[in-house]
């Protein structure tokens, strides 16, 4: 739903899943009441130097808000901890 919802291609649950086991890192916000996913963004690496932050997204309702800043603060820093010196991002 927000890939579309955001303008990105919308994609099937078939080819959602291996999204989950085979990126790097992904996040998402929730929002605290009705638990419905408001943001999202994911890392694809090669776990060596090279990360590519992808599919960053936040709902057009909640925009403006720091959500986005969030989700991709929150990616950085796990790169930034995690990853050997010098990555590529």
């Amino acid at each position: 739903r927000l890939r579309a919802d955001t303008g990105l291609t919308p994609k099937t649950a078939k080819q959602a899943e291996p999204i989950f086991e085979n990126s790097w890192m992904w996040v998402r916000a929730i929002e605290k009441d009705s638990g419905q996913t408001v943001g999202m963004g994911r890392v694809i690496s090669d776990s060596g130097w090279c990360f590519l932050i992808a599919d960053m997204a936040t709902d057009p309702a909640h925009q403006r808000r720091g959500i986005g800043r969030a989700v991709l603060e929150e990616l950085l820093s796990e790169i930034l901890t995690s990853a050997p010196d010098n990555p590529y991002i």
